[in-house]
Order: structure tokens, then sequence, then C-alpha cells
């Protein structure tokens, strides 16, 4: 069972509201990583190998279907968090 249809990635989704972090974003997160570890390193900016900033693009937008500028990362709107990770990456 992938990490993201446990019970343990539901309750690390639920906390969406209290990070000022869009269910979308959350539910990204939660299906690129592996364990609740890379969930929390993923949403602090780490991603670590885990996903580029694109893949959690890609998965919180459905591909772009969901406008980006209507979603929040630790209450940032999304498309300005993701472009800040992506202009640090090496």
């Amino acid at each position: 069972m992938a990490w993201c249809d446990t019970c343990a990635a539901s309750e690390w989704r639920a906390t969406a509201d209290s990070r000022g972090t869009s269910p979308e974003v959350m539910a990204a997160i939660a299906f690129l990583a592996g364990n609740e570890a890379e969930a929390e390193a993923v949403w602090n900016g780490d991603m670590g190998g885990i996903c580029y900033p694109s893949d959690l693009w890609e998965a919180a937008t459905k591909n772009g279907l969901i406008d980006a500028e209507t979603l929040y990362w630790g209450g940032r709107r999304f498309d300005q968090a993701i472009g800040d990770l992506t202009e640090t990456m090496p």
C-alpha cells in the first residue's frame, strides 16, 4: 500500500488548515512522499531527492487543470513558493 493511502497520511493531510496549505498541495505531497518524514521534508521545502518542484506542481494542479495561483503552501501562494524553490535548485 502506498503511504498516501494510509491512515497516517490521511491524518497528515488533515493538518492542511493549520499549515496554511491547500488540501490539493497536501495531497500532492502525500502522493509523492514514501512516508511521513518525507512528507514533512517536502512540506518544509527540502525535496532531497524525493521529488522535484515540477513534480509537486504537476500533482497539486492536476497538470495545470487547477490554477496554481488559487493554491497555498505554508500561507504563500503555491505558484510563488514553487517558483522560489525552482530558483534555488542546483
